[in-house]
């Protein structure tokens, strides 16, 4: 493909910095999120949390962020069906790659912390 359905959109920014954060790795954060390492944030000091960064956005842009956990809520189960459809070639049998293999537990994982986000027990 040329493009990738999930990392190219045309809509409302919040979306986008939703996607951002989605990928964002804190410290704290359960162990899926570390799995993924998808970012360095959590392996390399200096970095602003997911909310400081989601702030300093509204700061700096003067967007009005007092929706923004449903997009926050949306991109996290987005990352989840990510996750599992790829999982589900490595269980279709269409890839033989070990390390798909463990992006099973990985993405129960991830539906529980999107669940925590949901709750607003987890941003």
């Amino acid at each position: 493909a040329l493009l990738d359905w999930d990392m190219c959109t045309r809509g409302d920014p919040l979306f986008d910095l939703a996607t951002l954060v989605s990928y964002w790795i804190e410290p704290s954060d359960p162990k899926s999120m570390h799995e993924m390492g998808q970012m360095p944030t959590a392996r390399t000091p200096g970095w602003l949390t997911r909310r400081q960064a989601v702030e300093l956005y509204a700061r700096k842009t003067g967007r009005d962020i007092s929706n923004f956990h449903f997009y926050r809520v949306l991109t996290a189960f987005k990352l989840y069906i990510i996750f599992l459809q790829i999982y589900a070639r490595y269980c279709r049998g269409t890839t033989t790659d070990p390390r798909i293999a463990a992006l099973g537990p990985t993405a129960d994982g991830l539906i529980d912390f999107a669940h925590q986000i949901m709750k607003g027990r987890a941003f």
